[in-house]
This record gives structure tokens, sequence and C-alpha cells, in this order.
């Protein structure tokens, strides 16, 4: 994998948005947005195809066929773990998109558009946030097809966005 960021690049793109989502820097909204495309951005440029992003696809994976071998049998057991992994992967893209649609867009897409991240105001960080952009970052390659590619191409667009960040604060 050819990478757009060093790794000191990526670590203060990581830093950035964990500092911007943490110090809510303008309207939350806003801050969400730029906070997820940098931390998306980061984290697939540093952990995707390691072996921690390994270790991460095969212990859901074990999951998976755990809860499939619970079944006793049933018809269903016989899905592909991949496939049920990229359908869940499918379900965070499908409401990270609701929540990053801007709240005017409810007049074309509904209650769609007003999905949100939202925390509790005592919360210094969006758990959601972060737990959306770890999942798309570290498993949209197991996404098939031409929504794996639109997916695929998503993420590595957050994270050219991400690699404009160090270079802001003077870091290769």
């Amino acid at each position: 994998m050819e990478h757009l960021m060093t790794p000191t690049g990526v670590a203060v793109a990581l830093l950035s948005a964990l500092i911007l989502d943490a110090l809510r820097v303008g309207p939350n909204a806003f801050t969400d947005r730029v906070a997820w495309a940098i931390a998306t951005g980061a984290i697939y440029e540093g952990f995707n195809g390691s072996p921690l992003d390994n270790a991460t696809v095969a212990q859901v994976s074990k999951l998976v066929d755990s809860l499939k071998s619970m079944t006793g049998g049933a018809y269903i057991a016989g899905a592909a773990t991949e496939a049920i992994l990229s359908m869940g992967v499918v379900a965070v893209a499908i409401l990270t998109v609701g929540v990053l649609l801007p709240k005017k867009a409810t007049s074309k897409f509904g209650k769609f558009a007003e999905l949100s991240f939202n925390t509790q105001e005592s919360a210094r960080l969006n758990h959601k946030l972060w737990g959306s952009a770890i999942i798309l970052a570290l498993f949209s390659d197991l996404v098939g097809g031409w929504i794996g590619d639109i997916l695929h191409t998503f993420v590595t667009t957050c994270a050219a966005i991400a690699a404009f960040v160090p270079g802001l604060m003077g870091v290769n």
C-alpha cells in the first residue's frame, strides 16, 4: 500500500482529529464532519493492512462464526462470514452518510438527514463518531462490488483530506 503520509504525519492527523473533537471548535455539526473525515483518513493510513487490522478482522470473524454455530445448524448458518461483515460495514456507512448530510437535506432525504452522532454534554469525545471512523477505515476493504468501490473511494478521499493536516503544522 502506498501511503499519503509519513508515520509522524498519521500521528499528527489522528491527534488533530482527537483535539478537534474534544475541544468542539465551532458548531458541532461542522466539527463532527471535519474530525470524522480526518480520523477516518488517519486510521486508514495508519492501520489498514497492519497486523492490528488483520487481528481485528479475524476476531470479528470468529465472533460471527460463533454466533452462526449457536443457531444449531440452521440454514442461515451457512451464510458467508465475509458477506455478513460486509453488510455490517455497509450499514455503518449508510448511517454515517445520514449523519454527514446537512440538516437542510431533510426536504429531500427526510428523517435520514436528521441522523446525528450526538453525545452527552459531559462527554469530551464523540464515541459514535470514532466508532464509525474506526469501522469504516479498518473494514471498508471487505466490501466488494460497486458499493465497495464507492466506499473505498470515500475512505481514500478522507485519507487525502487527512494528509493535508500535517502540512499545516509543518510536518511531512
